[in-house]
């Protein structure tokens, strides 16, 4: 099921410009319904329901609980307010739409999912012919990060979808560099040690039940930090179509230290 709130501002003047606005934003919500009921045409399992609500900007994130809440939503599914431009820079849209997103992943009954979008058009062929989508799980750990990667796994059952799970670990070096802490942060590390030992178990179970999978791989990359996973990420895994990633909400980690410096949005 799919709903499309309109945004309303009541302050807002008609004229010229705000016409051209709305004229563009009814095209990008017809793009939008015309994928989801092309998506439910080569899915008969899903049903795509349209519905048009108009709300204001201040609210709309309370009608998109309520719902997500009537409909027992498991996750909800919201565009970054940011785009970008020709020049591959990030343009700023409207700091109302940036409100609603900030509202919704602060109050959100449920999952979020925050769509960076990158201009997704068609998709590379195959040797064999066959059009293929190419989805990279970047995986660093904690309680976001399972379910993305939960997510990422169940798209993996698509036709023509290929999966590469990519676990950031870190050296020994900087193992032991953790182990070597003041006591007064002993619980901190236990509260680590347990997340670590989750990740462990769910990762060992994906490799297993992958094994004779062929659209799916598993790759681990040993890193000192954030600088080594963003040259990684470069250098190595910078030609998918999609990429999953866990938000972290928050969580440290020694091997995300100097991330947040590379964004210029730390909501993300």
């Amino acid at each position: 099921m799919r709903i499309m709130l309109i945004f309303h501002d009541k302050n807002k003047t008609v004229d010229a410009e705000n016409n051209m606005n709305t004229t563009r934003e009814k095209a990008e919500a017809e793009r939008i319904v015309n994928a989801f009921e092309s998506f439910e045409n080569d899915n008969h399992a899903t049903i795509v329901q349209r519905l048009l609500a108009v709300s204001p900007y201040a609210s709309m994130h309370e009608d998109v609980n309520n719902f997500a809440l009537e409909k027992f939503t498991n996750i909800i599914l919201i565009p970054f307010h940011k785009r970008p431009d020709t020049a591959c820079e990030w343009t700023d849209e409207k700091l109302e739409h940036k409100l609603v997103n900030q509202n919704l992943l602060t109050i959100s009954p449920c999952s979020i999912g925050l769509l960076v979008d990158h201009g997704l058009n068609s998709f590379p062929k195959s040797q064999k012919g066959i059009q293929e989508c190419r989805v990279a799980m970047l995986f660093v750990g904690g309680p976001d990060d399972l379910e993305a990667l939960a997510y990422a796994w169940r798209m993996a059952g698509t036709p023509h979808l290929i999966l590469t799970l990519v676990r950031f670990v870190p050296r020994k070096d900087v193992s032991e560099l953790i182990e070597n802490v003041e006591e007064e942060i002993f619980t901190i590390m236990c509260e680590r040690e347990k997340h670590k030992q989750l990740d462990d178990d769910y990762i060992n179970m994906f490799r297993f039940r992958i094994m004779h999978d062929q659209s799916i791989a598993y790759i681990e990359e040993q890193v000192n930090g954030g600088d080594q996973i963003v040259s990684a990420i470069n250098s190595a895994y910078n030609d998918f179509d999609l990429y999953v990633v866990g938000r972290g909400n928050g969580r440290a980690s020694t091997l995300t230290v100097g991330l947040s410096n590379w964004s210029d949005s730390p909501k993300l």
